[in-house]
């Protein structure tokens, strides 16, 4: 189906956007963000996407950990036929400027939880070395991935909580990725210095 995106020059394939190079259920994009008070110590803050192109699903959730309390946030949607948006209901990562800045926000849910936070990066992304590794002649990971170091900014409540989170106190790492496994591994909120990811995950193969 035809989607914005195909008005752009960067197809890879004879196909619309909204096609990945295998059938394969496991093909994944995804989309991760932690970020911790340097500071104070005491919260981290946790936001994901996943995009599945061959099941036709879009899911997210949001997560905080504050002082020995946390609360979470998951939501899912069918994907077709708006791919060309991160939106989960309330859930949405929008790009404000491509390596540079993207604004994550929750909005009003059944859930305490509430978000508006800019993250903006503070060094140029850096490309790891290319992840592939097989088992008994099967590929079982196949990734590329790149990390970008940034700080946020912007509202998060949970809770009975408000938090203004400023950019000299909460501080992060970005991670961008895609791939193609033989075995996906479900996403994990992870504690520690603030991580941006996104993921691209296919049978066999995967783009990280």
């Amino acid at each position: 189906m035809l989607t914005k995106w195909d008005e752009l020059m960067c197809h890879q394939l004879p196909a619309t956007m909204d096609q990945v190079h295998t059938d394969s259920p496991e093909w994944t994009e995804r989309i991760y963000v932690s970020i911790y008070n340097v500071r104070a110590q005491d919260t981290i803050f946790g936001f994901g996407v996943g995009q599945y192109p061959n099941k036709n699903v879009q899911d997210g959730f949001a997560t905080v950990w504050h002082r020995g309390r946390q609360y979470n946030f998951r939501a899912s949607r069918t994907l077709r036929p708006c791919v060309d948006e991160v939106r989960i209901g309330p859930l949405s990562v929008e790009l404000l400027e491509g390596l540079k800045r993207f604004r994550l926000k929750l909005d009003e849910n059944p859930s305490s939880l509430r978000i508006d936070v800019e993250w903006t990066a503070t060094m140029n992304p850096h490309e790891e070395e290319h992840d592939f590794r097989e088992s008994g002649g099967r590929v079982v990971q196949d990734i590329s991935r790149f990390d970008q170091a940034g700080r946020a900014r912007g509202i998060l409540e949970f809770g009975s909580q408000s938090i203004t989170i400023d950019e000299e106190s909460w501080w992060g790492i970005g991670t961008a990725h895609g791939a193609l496994a033989g075995r996906s591994a479900p996403m994990q909120p992870t504690p520690g210095d603030g991580l941006c990811s996104i993921s691209v995950q296919l049978v066999g193969r995967a783009v990280s």
